[in-house]
């Protein structure tokens, strides 16, 4: 059929908008997401479910979709991105740092792929497109935590599938664990970044798509799957065997330079020319195109028929590029957000103290214009101090109790305990740390406290710091006032939060500027 100067096809025309609609909604995504499988985060995988999301869209061509314009569709469409911008809004507020940790915002991309897909096609489009929806979902860490946690037993797997097959072929070798000695006594060890489960995560999440684009028993497409996993298993522990065998008999330099460097370059794009080479003898075919529903101007009314100017093209179109850049425009501050891997925390906690967190902290506090007195918590599980005339005179009217733990997880909260909370407001900083405020009647004293969770680098690994800021008010305490400068669509998180809870009220006084000045300072450390 020729192609006229007004007209494309409707296929290919309902596709890129599409594409064009996503890409925009997830650039902020996509863009603070590194480009390259770090060997030493197991989460650095997530970038290949984001850019396979779009190539999955592409593939989408064969589900023969066609843009139809029906007003019900576009309101399908409008609430699942309300549902969007809420759900974001208040799981960045609530989870502060967590929320560019876990990368929430991937996770939510199946409620945006949806809302465009009911946009554009409808119901039946979306059912279409749910292998791309499905798919999507394993752009966020979270899914797969798990799988990658099991990441110190798949390399001591690796390590020992590597002994096995140099004792096979009669090469000298000891192991113990993840090292290997050798005959002159000198030894190597099986790293985390030889065996990198991220890599064949990586793999997994990109032979998918293709799979999906090939016509065949979803039975053998799957079992090409698998092959192509198990195809990298066995090139990765070969160019290890090769590595060791090189090292046993020529020494460590020769097994660095020649082996180690080039092939492990090379193993995923050999695993993946090799794979779609034996796709034919899985039964899988290319250039099928799916038949289905049919559209027409004749057989389905508000189809379009590729027109770009056509009422029933433009409209929807149209639609799903607004709310694209409305998207676009509501996750820009994700750029200045802090982002630190939920694998670079702290194994092991024991030689952190809390004295070590204390140090981290009091200059700024102290740099607040407060004359503050430092608690730790030593073991306890609740974040927040009782209240008492003890605790606080008018002396010593402000407190900074610190804590601090090794995974990345909000202290629990149980103010009720202390006395009765007189206002509570949440407010997300331009750094991704949010500031919780409270106003609490105690032991006939009205106290302000404001905490914060953030994360901490402590001998060169990530904590999470626990800070509880305390005053008594009617104090001087409370007459001093700082410039907050949250950033305007952090505020547009913070209102619609604190909306949802009711609660309205807010201050930007007393010790509330030592806590800011804090999350303000987060993304320097």
């Amino acid at each position: 059929m020729a192609i006229s100067s007004h007209k494309v096809s409707a296929r290919v025309a309902a596709t890129a908008i599409l594409f064009i609609a996503f890409l925009v909604a997830a650039y902020n995504s996509i863009a603070v997401t590194g480009f390259s499988i770090s060997d030493s985060n197991p989460a650095g995988y997530i970038i290949v479910p984001m850019l396979m999301t779009l190539v999955f869209i592409i593939f989408s061509l064969k589900e023969n979709l066609v843009i139809i314009y029906r007003k019900r569709n576009l309101a399908y469409g409008a609430i699942l991105a309300l549902i969007y911008f809420a759900i974001y809004a208040y799981s960045k507020v609530s989870l502060s740092f967590l929320f560019q940790t876990y990368r929430i915002d991937a996770l939510l991309f199946p409620i945006l792929l949806s809302s465009f897909a009911l946009i554009l096609f409808g119901p039946s489009g979306l059912n279409k497109l749910k292998p791309a929806v499905v798919f999507s979902i394993f752009a966020s860490p979270l899914i797969l935590m798990p799988l990658l946690n099991l990441s110190g037993a798949w390399t001591s797997f690796n390590a020992y599938s590597v002994v096995s097959v140099l004792k096979l072929f009669g090469v000298p070798v000891l192991s113990h664990g993840l090292e290997i000695t050798g005959a002159s006594g000198s030894s190597i060890s099986i790293a985390s970044t030889c065996a990198d489960i991220a890599a064949f995560v990586a793999m997994l999440l990109f032979l998918i798509p293709i799979a999906y684009l090939y016509e065949g028993n979803p039975g053998k497409r799957a079992i090409w799957v698998a092959s192509g996993m198990v195809l990298l298993f066995v090139l990765n522990i070969i160019r290890m065997s090769l590595i060791a065998a090189v090292w046993a008999y020529y020494g460590l330099s020769s097994a660095l330079n020649t082996v180690h460097l080039f092939i492990g370059q090379l193993l995923f794009d050999i695993t993946l020319v090799v794979m779609i080479l034996l796709a034919p003898k899985f039964s899988m075919r290319l250039g099928v195109q799916r038949t289905g529903q049919k559209y027409s101007r004749s057989t389905n009314s508000g189809a379009s028929n590729g027109a770009i100017f056509d009422k029933s093209f433009a409209v929807p179109a149209l639609s799903v590029i607004i709310v694209a850049f409305l998207v676009f425009a509501f996750t820009l501050p994700q750029a200045s957000y802090q982002y630190i891997s939920p694998f670079s925390f702290a194994d092991n906690f024991s030689y952190v103290s809390n004295s070590s967190v204390i140090s981290s902290y009091d200059a700024v506090a102290l740099g607040s214009g407060y004359s503050m007195k430092s608690v730790t918590f030593g073991g306890r599980s609740e974040l927040f101090g009782i209240f008492s005339t003890n605790d606080i005179n008018t002396t010593t009217n402000s407190f900074l109790y610190i804590n601090s733990s090794a995974r990345p997880t909000m202290p629990r909260i149980n103010l009720h305990q202390l006395g009765t909370i007189l206002m509570h407001r949440e407010e997300s900083t331009i750094s991704g740390i949010t500031i919780n405020a409270y106003e609490i009647s105690s032991n006939g004293k009205l106290f302000q406290v404001n905490y914060i969770s953030m994360p901490n680098k402590i001998y060169g690994n990530y904590t999470v710091a626990n800070m509880e800021f305390v005053t008594l008010m009617n104090s001087t305490s409370d007459l001093q006032s700082c410039r907050t400068e949250y950033g305007a669509i952090q505020s547009v998180y913070s209102y619609i939060y604190n909306a949802l809870h009711f609660s309205f009220e807010g201050n930007n006084y007393g010790i509330f500027c030592a806590a800011f000045n804090e999350a303000k300072l987060a993304q320097q450390r």
